[in-house]
């Protein structure tokens, strides 16, 4: 998914999608529907101008995702839905159900390859502001014909057929993803549409007025009307299974119709809400809505002869449907107690009992006979027990069973390919646990009838398990960031909660359409929900719930030191279809909608808990509680967008020509006119109603380019001239750029102009532009010009080293326009001449015009800059102490590698203004000084500069811009579904005998995190715990974080550093140890962020060390020898069969 995200934003998502592809039809190892389904949760991504729909098509129709990597076995999503739709009704689709079926997939995939083709070609030639009207207009009409499709075929799609009885039923899965294309399509449509075609977006869509408000009030309803009908179609075929537990196939049937109508149809139905987009907007990293409700499997066979009814009265915590929660009632260990073969008949193998052991107790199923038995002359068995593991829980079920005798096979395949097999006989059938789901429980459905009463023991019959989704296992968080260091929006379960008051207990109740059970809050009852914080952060609070009436409630989230959003608070009735305020989509217990805190909450790194209370005698249902990052427009990209407008404007009148269409402003405007005839006018530009300036004019085609700083919401152009003269009649077409500040008046750093040139002797560098204090650059847009035979490299600098992108441009490009994106951020841009083949004179010259925008934040805290002698005064003393000499060729004894870093950033703190020379001379010897560290620093990457030089686990990220570290770190998360740890060896050839080596490092934050080094064994093995640091502010003689520093006997008086001592002996090339170095999180919750490791080398040993460690090297090579021989004991039988067949 990570890999889809980032293709999103980049423009290669058609390989990512193809990777999955592989996965998906190859490998067998992802599953179709659930990737589908988590794709659905990037919707509020920033994407290119294509938009998701583009890309998505070729996650839906595989054939259409243009990437050579597509496996040819793939085909579509809709052909992959068939089987499931055949188990879900249990029967064969008939020929006419597959062609009604067949041909509504295609004539859609026809209607988007054509869409598709046509925006391939337009990107083909630069994108949209680089293609003619004309070509702008083909599109729109390929983009018609697909929304066409959705509005008129997809509704007649799920019209009931008397031939057909099922037909409805059968179509659902379809229609549903045909209801998810045309939301995300439409979600396109609102966020890229005037870019597309600026004229056609303002005549509408099949109905739709061309306004962007009723493009979103379009979308809203449709997101309702969706959501009803596949909550509708679903509950209408529940009613034909009934609720009676009389008949164990009806049973198995109704619980296949609902595990594969909720996996196809309901659990994307849930998500439509989110693609609302004035709910959820574009800017986040996703949005994750965790999914608690479970399954109850279709029966599976231990042994089936006759229909019995089932009894649930064994069945814990199941009521009405409800299953148990997975974090309340956790499932430790399932025990199969078979017996192999009997005196009536040796080959007879018999599943006697199974034995459930969970959080609350033991429950057995069936009867174990006792030792004494006359009934075995076989093997009894014995107990075997089926280990439970959170990390690597049950994904499949096999079974074989014989319908009158006992004899049964079963067989638990777990998520890493180990399997638990109990019996020995019959081919055995597949139960595959729903895609991104675990085995969480298991019930019994008794075997009541005893055919044969030789036996005298009831055995098992029957099996039910519970299935619940992987991310509603373990504990809730948020502020846990992706390898881009971004955060999702997270949505959490009320179920997960529990009464804080005493007044009665947590009342759960069943929902169809949210993907989780609702929690009803009764009267004055109060609900808590503890969840952990791994990131200092605004957030935005939301609540997702449903009621008839008006609820008055209090509210508010407690984190050990404060109360956060504390008050009375009003719950509207989400009956209202004021469809302009909320989407409120139908559910079981009424209609569920938003409920949203106007001020954000700025939550501390630690746990929290949310609690709310309800004081009124309605009922309440809740659904879950949302925290979602703060995404101002400061953080929102700068984009250009296209406008076009007909005029006529009457002597003394005026037309507004372009409104911004939401709270972003304007901040320059290019745009050109074409009329009949002169006239006397100009162009006013409006914020708020209030009139800022004008552009004169009046030509029959005049150009018009305006900047202004504090942004502008409106252009009017205005006929100034006097009654009875000439009107203007003609047309306006242009672009508007929109700041990413909705108010950059208040705020005139956000960007900066440069008009600066250049004159580069070949092979040199010229520096054209340096940041103010405190100031990253991040994106430019820059018109460049360049002399005659003149090439040149764009280089963008951090702290002098080169980031990306680096930009070759030279004379004959046609148009020098530069628009770069730089994330890391830079300080300085340079010109290098290239001196390349087509230089053909010794001087690049040229110039370079256009604005630098600077990042909307910062992680320092607070910034400061130095410009007293004395602050320089100190920072140069820090300099130079850095070093064990005035030569400055190598460092100092006790300096880490974080010692350096603190001083480079009050390098960077002095006044280019005041300390310009002096500063430049002190970033040259801090540079060294990192050199000298990496050098000698014997792992490789110890800040993380070369990510691929450690072992890591696959959720463990690298990140940067952290406030108290200036390099990478990395971000070690909880291990909630795959190990958290790096790990790195440093080789026996890079070590000296008889050393001692110094292993160094940063910890930001860290939560049950183990440190181990090893060389004869685990010499350091220690789990800390380090409070989350925030910076000092900067000074140029104190620290930046954590005033202590490691001890002389290398013990660590402060947690943030850590510092020890490992020795190594004699060296071994024979058996290699060397040092191993690694992190691990050890807590269900732990987490960590660290930097600045090293291990490096410290002193020799002193004879007393050497003897000490000879001893230790003795003993851990004896254990080598002994471990050594026993494995070339066991594998040497097998060589030699080996070689004597060769």
């Amino acid at each position: 998914m990570k890999n889809l995200e980032k293709g999103l934003t980049g423009q290669d998502a058609t390989k990512a999608i193809a990777n999955a592809l592989q996965l998906i039809f190859i490998d067998d190892t992802v599953n179709y529907q659930s990737y589908v389904n988590f794709a659905l949760s990037l919707i509020t991504i920033a994407v290119p101008e294509i938009g998701i729909l583009t890309p998505f098509i070729g996650l839906f129709f595989a054939a259409l995702n243009k990437n050579s990597a597509t496996p040819p076995s793939a085909t579509d999503i809709f052909q992959a839905m068939q089987p499931a739709i055949q188990a879900m009704i249990d029967k064969s689709l008939e020929t006419e159900e597959l062609k009604h079926l067949n041909d509504a997939a295609a004539e859609l995939r026809g209607a988007l390859s054509a869409y598709q083709d046509e925006m391939d070609t337009i990107q083909g030639l630069g994108g949209f502001d680089k293609v003619d009207q004309a070509t702008k207009d083909l599109f729109w009409g390929k983009l018609i014909d697909v929304d066409t499709f959705f509005r008129v075929k997809v509704p007649v799609f799920i019209q009931p057929n008397p031939q057909f009885p099922d037909l409805v039923l059968i179509s659902a899965p379809y229609y549903t993803m045909f209801a998810s294309m045309h939301l995300i399509f439409l979600r396109d449509i609102i966020y890229h549409g005037q870019t597309w075609n600026a004229k056609k977006f303002t005549q509408g869509v099949n109905g739709v007025s061309g306004s962007l408000d009723a493009y979103k009030i379009d979308l809203k309803k449709l997101i309702k009307t969706y959501s009803k009908n596949i909550h509708d179609i679903f509950n209408q075929g529940l009613q034909r299974y009934g609720d009676s537990f009389n008949d164990t196939v009806q049973f198995r049937k109704k619980q296949q119709y609902i595990e594969i109508m909720t996996t196809h149809c309901l659990d994307f139905a849930r998500l439509f809400p989110t693609f609302d987009p004035d709910l959820y907007p574009i800017g986040s990293s996703g949005i994750n809505l965790q999914k608690t409700r479970r399954l109850l499997s279709p029966i599976l066979p231990i042994r089936e002869f006759d229909v019995v009814s089932i009894d649930t009265s064994k069945w814990p915590d199941y009521n009405n449907g409800l299953l148990p929660d997975p974090n309340k009632r956790v499932l430790k260990k399932v025990t199969l107690y078979p017996y192999y073969g009997s005196r009536w008949d040796p080959n007879r193998n018999i599943l006697w009992a199974v034995e459930i052991e969970d959080s609350f107790g033991t429950q057995l199923y069936g009867t174990i006979p006792p030792d004494s038995s006359s009934i075995d002359t076989g093997d009894k068995g014995g107990a075997h027990p089926i280990p439970i593991d959170p990390s690597n829980p049950v994904v499949d079920i096999y079974m074989y069973s014989f319908h009158t005798n006992g004899e049964a096979t079963i067989q638990f395949a777990m998520k890493d390919g180990t399997q638990y097999k109990v019996g020995w006989v019959g081919s055995l059938q597949r139960y595959e646990i729903p895609g991104a789901h675990y085995l969480s429980y298991l019930y019994e459905v008794d075997y009541t009838k005893d055919d044969d009463p030789k036996y005298g023991y009831g055995r098992i019959g029957r099996l039910v398990g519970v299935s619940t989704p992987q991310e509603a296992m373990g504990e809730n968080y948020i502020g846990i960031p992706d390898e881009d260091g971004n955060l999702s929006g997270m949505g959490f379960a009320w179920e997960n909660g529990d009464i804080d008051n005493g007044i009665g207990s947590l009342q759960v109740v069943k929902e169809t359409i949210t993907g989780t059970n609702v929690v009803k809050l009764n009267y004055q009852q109060i609900v808590r929900l503890p969840i952990q914080n791994k990131t200092k952060l605004s957030y935005n609070v939301r609540i997702h719930y449903a009621s008839k009436n008006e609820i008055k409630g209090f509210f508010h989230i407690y984190t050990g030191s404060d109360d956060l959003l504390k008050g009375e608070v009003t719950f509207p009735s989400t009956e209202t279809d004021d469809v302009q305020k909320m989407v409120a989509v139908q559910g079981d217990n009424g209609k569920y909608a938003l409920h949203v805190f106007e001020t954000p909450v700025t939550l501390p790194v630690g746990q929290f808990t949310a609690y709310i209370q309800n004081n009124s005698t309605e009922d309440f249902y809740l659904d879950r509680i949302e925290f979602v990052p703060v995404t101002s427009d400061d953080n929102l990209p700068d984009i250009t967008i296209p406008f076009h407008a007909n005029l006529s404007i009457q002597p003394g009148e005026s037309q507004t020509i372009w409104k911004s269409p939401g709270s972003r402003v304007g901040i320059s405007t290019d745009f050109t006119t074409h009329v009949l005839s002169n006239f006397v006018g100009f162009a006013q530009y409006y914020k708020s109603g209030e009139p800022l300036d004008r552009s004169s004019m009046g030509d029959l085609s005049d150009h018009v380019q305006k900047s202004i700083s504090t942004g502008f919401d409106e252009i009017r152009i205005m006929n100034a001239g006097e009654v009875g003269t000439a009107s203007i009649v003609g047309t306006v077409s242009g672009s508007i750029d929109l700041s990413s500040n909705n108010n950059p008046g208040n705020n005139p750093n956000d960007t900066v102009t440069i008009d600066t040139s250049f004159d580069v002797s070949r092979g040199d560098t010229q520096i054209i532009w340096t940041a103010p204090q405190s100031k990253l650059g991040v994106s430019t847009k820059f018109q460049l010009d360049l002399g005659i035979y003149s090439t040149i490299e764009l280089h963008y600098l951090k702290s002098g080293v080169i980031q990306q992108p680096i930009g070759v441009y030279s004379d004959d490009d046609q148009d020098n326009l530069i628009q770069d994106s730089v994330p890391t951020g830079f300080d300085q841009i340079e010109v290098y001449n290239s001196y390349d083949f087509y230089n053909h004179f010794d001087n690049a010259e040229g110039s370079l015009k256009g604005t630098i925008s600077f990042a909307s934040n910062s992680s320092r805290n607070t910034f400061v800059f130095f410009e007293k002698q004395i602050d320089l005064d100190n920072i140069t003393t820090q300099v130079n102490a850095l070093f064990a000499s005035g030569a400055q060729n190598r460092l100092a004894q006790n300096v880490s590698d974080h010692d350096i870093e603190e001083v480079v950033l009050k390098v960077d703190a002095l006044s280019d203004e005041v300390f310009g020379e002096e500063k430049k001379a002190l970033r040259k010897l801090v540079n060294q000084a990192k050199r000298l560290s990496k050098a000698r620093n014997l792992l490789v990457g110890g800040s993380f500069e070369n990510w691929d030089a450690w072992y890591k686990g696959r959720s463990v990220v690298r990140l940067s811009d952290h406030e108290l570290l200036k390099s990478d770190y990395v971000f070690l998360p909880p291990p909630k579904f795959s190990p958290s740890y790096i790990f790195q060896k440093v080789e026996e050839s890079k070590l000296k005998a008889n050393t001692r080596y110094v292993v160094s490092g940063f910890i930001a934050h860290a939560e049950d995190l183990e440190i181990v080094v090893s060389r004869y064994g685990q010499e350091i093995q220690k789990v800390v715990q380090v409070p989350y640091g925030e910076a000092f502010p900067l000074t140029s003689g104190g620290v930046l974080c954590c005033m202590s520093r490691p001890s002389s006997d290398r013990t660590s008086t402060n947690p943030h550093f850590l510092s020890y001592s490992i020795d190594v002996g004699e060296l071994d090339m024979t058996a290699g140890p060397g040092i191993e170095f690694g992190l691990r999180i050890v807590g269900r919750t732990g987490v960590a962020r660290v930097s600045n490791l090293e291990i490096r080398e410290e002193r020799s040993l002193t004879a007393d060390e050497i003897r000490k460690v000879q001893r230790v090297a003795r003993n851990w090579r004896s254990e080598y020898e002994k471990e050594r021989a026993e494995v070339t004991a066991l594998i040497q039988p097998v060589i030699n069969r080996i070689n004597r067949y060769l």
